[in-house]
Order: structure tokens, then sequence, then C-alpha cells
């Protein structure tokens, strides 16, 4: 299996878009493969490849998933999740912080035992730039739950549907 890790361009935005909407928790019947809470738009992503904040992940050069960080659009509903992790981190105002951190593979690569090398890879790239990276994950989503768990992130139950989470 050929993976492959880059910055995304402009040209892999409706395929971003597309996975994107595929797994985002409204469009989907069954939420036992995990879902994504967050839907982007085009512009959205066009500031996120400018700013150096989107990867695709590539099987033999088709697009599978992504990784991104969303400090290009910082919504209402993002500033209360940054803001509601400083107060339960107050030592970290200072610090570079990655928000909205949010990782997806397709089915192509799911329950393949990719993730945990994929999501380090995305870590490693991301914490060079970002002393935290920070997101949440719903209450209800035990996939995400647990693949983060596994891989060493805290868990913060700042929210009654949703932790926000840290590495």
């Amino acid at each position: 299996m050929n993976i492959e890790i880059q910055l995304a361009q402009a040209d892999y935005i409706p395929t971003i878009m597309s996975l994107n909407s595929k797994w985002y928790k409204a469009n989907l019947t069954s939420h036992s493969n995990g879902f994504l809470s967050v839907q982007y738009t085009f512009e959205c992503l066009t500031k996120m490849i400018a700013n150096n904040d989107l990867y695709v992940i590539l099987l033999e050069s088709i697009v599978v998933g992504y990784c991104l960080v969303n400090n290009a659009v910082m919504t209402d509903r993002s500033k209360e999740i940054k803001q509601r992790y400083l107060e339960f981190n107050p030592c970290k105002q200072d610090a570079r912080i990655g928000s909205g951190y949010q990782i997806l593979f397709d089915s192509p690569i799911q329950n393949k035992k990719l993730f945990h090398p994929i999501l380090s890879r995305m870590v490693h790239l991301f914490k060079q730039r970002y002393d935290v990276l920070i997101s949440t994950v719903s209450k209800h989503n035990a996939v995400s739950i647990n693949a983060h768990q596994c891989f060493g992130w805290n868990f913060i139950d700042a929210f009654a549907e949703y932790y926000i989470i840290e590495y």
C-alpha cells in the first residue's frame, strides 16, 4: 500500500469537500465508523492551503483522506472552544495553538492499521509550527474517542455534547 502525505493544493479542494461532506454526521445513516461535525467551504479550505495548514493523504495518487488545522476562519464556535480550552489551561495563553484540528480517513484506508502511523506523521508536521493542537470530539463518536485516546490525546470535559482534545 503506497501512502503519501503532502501539502494540499487548490486542485484537491473539490475532493476534500466531497470527503468532508460524505463523512459529515448529518449525511450519514450510521455513525459506527465515525463522523465529522464540521463542514468546510471552498474559501475556508483555500485559506488553509495558503497557511500550509491542510495536508492530503494519497493512496496510489488518489486522495483518501486529509488532515487540517483551521486557524484560517475562526467562527464563534471555534473562538468559544479556544476560550474554554484556555480557561482549563491558563498557562497556554502564549502558546501557538493549532485550532480545529481534523483528520479524516476514507473507507479505502480505514481499519488498515494506518491511523496511528499517519496521525503520528501529521502531529509531527503540525507540531513544527504549533505548540498545541486542539479539536473537539463528539461524546457520541466512539471511533474517534478511542483512536485519539490510544494515541495519547488529552480529553477535557468542557461541553455537554463534546470533549475538547489536545495534543
